[in-house]
């Protein structure tokens, strides 16, 4: 996400030297792109430089099912899989209890497996 919206990666590194991250909740970042306003969500899952933990990785999910169904005018979801990268979570662990919260969303939910490769194509 810092190269697709470097001025989310901006404020998401400036609240993390000042230590205000609150694990298992999330930042809500409006996005202009193409005449459309997108919604991007940072759900913090760990503190840079240690693991991730399922706990936060479900209150997050808590909190983001109940924003996005507040807002009718979200259609589509896609989230990746949280924690399992540098969080060190269980992929497989993670998609059960994301596969479980999402089920209540109001909208179509895609979960996709970050690729640190991949090229981005916007």
């Amino acid at each position: 996400f810092s190269q697709r919206f470097p001025q989310m990666n901006h404020a998401y590194k400036q609240r993390a030297k000042a230590d205000s991250l609150r694990l298992g909740r999330i930042d809500w970042h409006e996005v202009h792109e193409d005449a459309t306003t997108k919604y991007v969500a940072n759900l913090h899952t760990m503190h840079l430089g240690q693991r991730a933990t399922m706990e936060a990785v479900t209150d997050g999910l808590h909190d983001f099912v109940l924003t996005v169904n507040c807002l009718a005018h979200v259609k589509t979801v896609a989230l990746p899989v949280l924690g399992d990268g540098i969080g060190g979570l269980d992929t497989d662990e993670v998609l059960k209890v994301m596969k479980r919260e999402l089920a209540s969303v109001d909208a179509d939910v895609t979960i996709y497996q970050f690729k640190r490769t991949a090229v981005d194509t916007q």
